[in-house]
């Protein structure tokens, strides 16, 4: 069951604090997603070139939006390391 409440009482000085941040790919945030278990970005996402953000700090990362960062392709995505993945807040930043 997602809880709101976990994601609206996040703010940006939590996603900073290393002790509150993991590494998932986008196949482990999948996973994470189809059990119905909140993951939230601890960072800015960016691709390039588009320099639209479809993440930002402790939004829900959906399988919509991983879906769409498949979509485009793009090699250069500001905020995601391909040898680590993306930053997701972890469990106990998040209440899960």
């Amino acid at each position: 069951m997602r809880s709101e409440a976990a994601f609206e009482a996040l703010d940006e000085p939590l996603s900073h604090d290393a002790g509150m941040v993991e590494h998932l790919s986008a196949a482990e945030i999948g996973a994470r997603t189809s059990q119905a278990r909140p993951t939230a970005s601890a960072s800015f996402v960016t691709p390039c070139p588009t320099e639209l953000t479809i993440l930002v700090p402790s939004q829900e990362v959906s399988r919509d939006i991983l879906n769409f960062m498949d979509a485009l392709g793009t090699k250069e995505i500001h905020g995601l390391d391909p040898s680590c993945g993306l930053q997701p807040l972890c469990a106990a930043a998040v209440g899960a």
